[in-house]
C-alpha cells in the first residue's frame, strides 16, 4: 500500500507535467523564454510561496535537519532552523518588489538578467556570476536529488542508484517540458502534498507517543545533552550563530529562491504569498524538522543512517497508505526544490550567456530546444554527481547555501538599493566573497573562530569589496541609474 500511494503521486505529477507543456506549448506569446522562464509574469500567491518557500526549504527540511535533531536532539535545531520560518518575507519583503518592478521595466526574465541590465551588460561579470550560482546550485541539486532518492530507497528496497535514476528522469521531464509556470502547476500539488504529509505525520508521532512532553523525556534518558542548544557543549556558540545567520537572512541570496519574484502578477499576490509561506514553513520546520527527529530518535534509539530519521519514523507507526503520502511529502519537498535550481540553471546558460552574447536574434524555436536540451543535460550531470553521496546531507547544502550568500548577497543588495554600486564592485564582491569563504573553509590558519565563523566574515567582506571597489571607479550611467532607481512611469 505504501508503495502504491507513492506510485499514484509520481502518476500525477506525471499527468501535470504533460499538462503544462500542452499549456506552454499552446500559449500565442512571442517570447517563448518568458513563458518558461518567469510563468508570463502571472504567477498566483500559492504558486508564488510554494516556489519561494519550497524552493529555498527543500529535502534537508524532511530529511538533512531531522537527521540532525535526531543525532543531537531538537535544541540544535531551534537555535539555527527556527530563522527559516518568516523567509518568505526576507525574500519577498526585501527583494520581491524592487525585482519584480525592474524585470518589468527591463524584460528580465532570469535573476542574472537583473544584474545583467544592473551592472551594464558587463562580460566579464555576467561569466563569473554564471559559473558561481552554476556551482552553487549543482550542489544544491546533487543533495536534493541524494535525498529523495534515500527516501525513494527505505520506502522499496530499491538500490540508491536506480532510485536516484528514476527520481531524475521525473524532475527532469517535468521542468523541461512545463517552465517556471509548469513548476508552479505542479508544485502547488506538491505544497499540498508537503503539508498534508507534515500534518499526518504530525498527528501520528504525537498520538504514538500521548504528547510532546514524553519526547523530551525521553531524549533526557537516551542523552541529556540532546537537551541542550548545543550538544552539552560539543558544538560552540559562535559555530551555532553561523548556522542561524546561514539558514534565515541569508538565505535572500539564493538565485533559486528570488527567481521566482520576477513572476508573480501584483502586489496583493506577493503580500499573500508572504503569508502563506511563513505558514507552510512554519508547519514543516517547527513539526518536521525539529520535534519529528526527536520523536524518531524516540522510536529508534540505535538509528544508524541520522538522514533516514523520518522514513523510518514514518513508516513505523503510521498505516501503510499515510506512511506512502509522507514519503511522498520528502519527495515533494526535493521536487520542488530541484524544478527550481534547473529552471535558473536553464536560464544562466541560455538566456544570459547564450542568447546575450552568442546570438541576441535566436528564435523562440532555438530557444526552446535550447532551453529542453540544457535542462535535461544539468539533470544528467547532477545524477551522475550524486552517484557518490555524503554521509549528511546539510554538509553539501550549508556549503551550496554559504557559497551563494558570501558570492551573491552583496552586489544584489548594493545593486538593488545604493545607486552608486557599479560592475566593478559587483565582480570584486562576488569574486571576492567566494574565494575568502573558500580559503577560510578549507584553510586552517590556527584561527579557529575563522573556521567556525567563516561566512560571517565572507559576507561582510564581500559588501566591503563591493563598496569601497564601486568608490575607486566610474559611476554607472546615468540610464541605469534611471531604470533601477527612477519613479516608474
Amino acid at each position: 500500500m505504501t508503495i502504491a500511494v507513492f506510485a499514484i503521486y509520481f502518476i500525477a505529477i506525471i499527468l501535470l507535467t504533460f499538462y503544462s507543456s500542452r499549456k506552454l506549448s499552446s500559449q500565442t506569446t512571442d517570447n517563448f523564454s518568458e513563458e518558461f522562464f518567469v510563468g508570463g509574469r502571472n504567477l498566483g500567491p500559492i504558486a508564488l510561496a510554494i516556489l519561494v518557500a519550497a524552493g529555498v526549504m527543500s529535502t534537508g527540511t524532511f530529511v538533512g535537519t531531522p537527521g540532525l535533531s535526531s543525532q543531537y536532539g531538537p535544541g540544535y535545531i531551534v537555535l539555527f532552523a527556527m530563522g527559516q520560518i518568516p523567509l518568505t518575507v526576507f525574500v519577498l519583503g526585501i527583494f520581491g518588489k524592487k525585482i519584480n518592478i525592474v524585470g518589468r521595466r527591463t524584460k528580465s526574465e532570469t535573476y542574472i538578467d537583473i544584474f545583467r541590465h544592473r551592472y551594464e551588460n558587463w562580460k566579464p561579470l555576467i561569466i563569473i556570476l554564471v559559473a558561481a550560482i552554476l556551482l552553487a546550485l549543482i550542489s544544491s541539486a546533487v543533495a536534493e536529488f541524494i535525498g529523495g532518492s534515500r527516501v525513494i530507497q527505505s520506502m522499496t528496497g530499491i538500490p540508491f542508484e536506480y532510485s536516484l535514476i528514476a527520481f531524475g528522469v521525473i524532475i527532469t521531464l517535468y521542468t523541461a517540458l512545463g517552465g517556471l509556470k509548469g513548476v508552479g502547476i505542479v508544485g502547488v500539488l506538491q505544497g499540498f502534498v508537503m503539508t498534508v504529509a507534515s500534518l499526518i505525520l504530525i498527528v501520528g508521532y504525537i498520538s504514538y507517543n500521548k504528547g510532546i512532553s514524553p519526547i523530551f523525556q525521553g531524549l533526557k534518558e537516551i542523552d541529556p545533552n540532546m537537551l541542550t542548544p548545543n550538544y552539552g557543549g560539543t558544538f560552540p556558540l559562535i559555530e551555532m550563530a553561523t548556522y542561524w545567520f546561514t539558514y534565515s537572512i541569508l538565505l535572500i541570496g539564493l538565485p533559486w529562491g528570488v527567481q521566482s519574484a520576477l513572476g508573480y502578477n501584483s502586489t496583493k499576490t506577493m503580500k499573500r504569498a508572504m503569508v502563506l509561506g511563513v505558514v507552510f514553513i512554519g508547519i514543516w520546520t517547527i513539526f518536521v524538522s525539529t520535534f519529528g527527529g526527536a520523536a524518531a530518535r524516540i522510536f529508534s534509539p540505535d538509528l544508524e543512517v541520522a538522514d533516514a530519521a523520518i522514513p523510518t519514523l514514518a513508516q513505523g507507526i503510521l498505516p501503510e497508505s499515510l506512511a506512502g503520502l509522507v514519503l511522498a511529502g520528502i519527495a515533494a519537498a526535493g521536487q520542488s526544490t530541484i524544478a527550481a535550481l534547473f529552471i535558473l540553471a536553464s536560464g544562466s546558460i541560455v538566456v544570459n550567456v547564450y542568447k546575450a552574447f552568442f546570438n541576441p536574434k535566436a528564435s523562440n524555436h532555438r530557444i526552446k530546444t535550447l532551453s529542453i536540451t540544457v535542462t535535461v543535460l544539468v539533470g544528467f550531470l547532477t545524477v551522475l554527481l550524486a552517484l557518490n553521496p555524503p554521509e549528511s546531507l546539510q554538509v553539501i547544502l550549508t556549503f551550496s547555501i554559504s557559497g551563494a550568500a558570501s558570492s551573491l548577497i552583496a552586489p544584489l543588495v548594493l545593486g538593488l538599493f545604493w545607486p552608486r554600486a557599479n560592475k566593478y564592485g559587483a565582480l570584486a564582491g562576488i569574486v571576492g566573497g567566494l574565494l575568502i569563504y573558500l580559503f577560510f573553509n578549507q584553510v586552517h590558519l590556527g584561527i579557529d573562530l575563522l573556521q567556525q565563523a567563516t561566512i560571517l566574515f565572507a559576507v561582510p567582506l564581500s559588501f566591503l569589496l563591493t563598496i569601497f571597489v564601486s568608490l575607486l571607479t566610474t559611476k554607472p550611467s546615468k540610464e541605469t541609474v534611471q531604470t533601477f532607481f527612477g519613479e516608474a512611469s
